[in-house]
């Protein structure tokens, strides 16, 4: 479920950090709470300045990935490229680099390779229709594209998301000196003409399977196929603007 399913619902989450970034928040405190056991404390040695520099910078990433803040930092870091330039000399300047650069891997799955994307792409369509039934249930609104009931063409879906989310946020990380995401742009002009071919009938329909078993190979295949690949940070799917 979303940070706003969470505040709509009252969720014990959502009263315990009033209302601010549930998810978002529970993350970075069970980041530290791992962190502070014995044995694992790696910044122990630090010095106290550094150390709460640090904590300081990892709050800062968790905390951007809630993708409520998502128009609020765009619009920060297109000022700054539209005028200055990004700094990475300047503390606020790499602030918002650093979040930026973290909330695209965050919302990644499309600039992966078709295979994966499409994968998850289901996977999280199913996530996001568990919140819709569960949303019915709780008396509060379904959210559009959460609704099984009148299904948005994952297409139509998909092409948006990249389109005003993810596909100008590489371009404005891509723009910060020294970053090349041209790789994962060019994967994504890819993917984009992908399902304007099935939005023109040219290609199947990317389409849900019920089948648990088929579920379960074609995960234990995805995850040799990543492996295999490399190492990836799995997304968070917990936004109203998180892409399926």
């Amino acid at each position: 479920v979303n940070n706003k399913f969470l505040r709509d619902t009252a969720h014990a989450l959502a009263v315990e950090y009033n209302d601010f970034s549930p998810l978002e928040s529970m993350h970075s405190a069970t980041t530290f709470k791992f962190l502070y056991e014995d044995g694992l404390n790696f910044v122990q040695g630090i010095e106290p300045e550094k150390k709460a520099q640090f904590r300081d910078v990892v709050i800062n990433l968790i905390l951007g990935t809630d993708n409520d803040k998502h128009f609020e930092h765009m619009a920060t870091l297109t000022q700054l490229l539209d005028t200055t330039g990004v700094d990475m000399a300047n503390p606020d300047h790499q602030n918002i680099a650093l979040i930026s650069i973290f909330h695209a891997a965050d919302v990644s799955n499309p600039a992966k390779a078709w295979d994966a994307y499409a994968f998850w792409t289901k996977a999280v369509v199913r996530e996001f229709y568990s919140q819709g039934d569960a949303e019915r249930e709780k008396g509060v609104a379904v959210t559009p594209m959460f609704n099984r009931e009148e299904p948005i063409p994952m297409q139509k879906f998909q092409m948006g998301f990249i389109n005003f989310i993810v596909q100008p946020l590489y371009k404005a990380v891509n723009s910060i000196a020294a970053i090349d995401a041209s790789a994962p742009l060019a994967t994504l002009a890819g993917n984009i003409a992908r399902w304007q071919r099935v939005d023109a009938g040219e290609e199947a329909e990317l389409l849900l399977c019920d089948d648990t078993d088929a579920d379960a190979d074609d995960a234990a295949s995805m995850s040799r196929t990543t492996h295999a690949a490399g190492p990836s940070r799995s997304e968070e799917h917990t936004s109203e603007l998180q892409s399926p």
